[in-house]
């Protein structure tokens, strides 16, 4: 059964780095559209990845597949990740940019920022990736 959650994860990483463009990138935060494009196509990389690793037929695949597209919408488009670093007091991406403008260059100022985007792209694809977990084996989509 692990081969469906390894299945899950190449399609996020897929679907999340190798078919998002930089433009999707920066603007699926900024518009419905291209916000719902953008996760159209990392929900179709997701989906079938875990299809062909489940033998479930592609139209069986309908909840697993509403549960990805749902989650990464409402998590993209309103930047979820930015707003749980933000209560939490981790390091947020956004507050980093905003506290350098007008700021001297500074040498650390790339390893902070360089942190700061780690910290933000690990919560990032740890929701995602959570959510593929629990969608295939706790809400057990798959009558596993």
């Amino acid at each position: 059964m692990e081969h469906l959650f390894i299945a899950g994860v190449l399609g996020h990483f897929i679907g999340d780095y190798w078919l998002q463009s930089e433009s999707m990138a920066i603007n699926k935060s900024k518009s419905h559209i291209i916000c719902c494009i953008h996760c159209l196509v990392y929900t179709a990389a997701v989906t079938v990845m875990v299809c062909g690793a489940s033998k479930v037929p592609l139209p069986n695949m309908w909840i697993f597949s509403t549960i990805v597209f749902v989650t990464h919408y409402v998590a993209d488009r309103w930047c979820l990740i930015e707003k749980f670093t933000k209560l939490f007091g981790a390091r947020n991406l956004h507050k980093y940019i905003d506290d350098m403008q007008g700021e001297v260059f500074n040498p650390m100022h790339i390893v902070r920022g360089g942190f700061t985007t780690l910290v933000y792209a690990v919560n990032d694809n740890l929701f995602h990736i959570l959510v593929i977990y629990f969608a295939i084996y706790r809400y057990n989509v798959f009558n596993l």
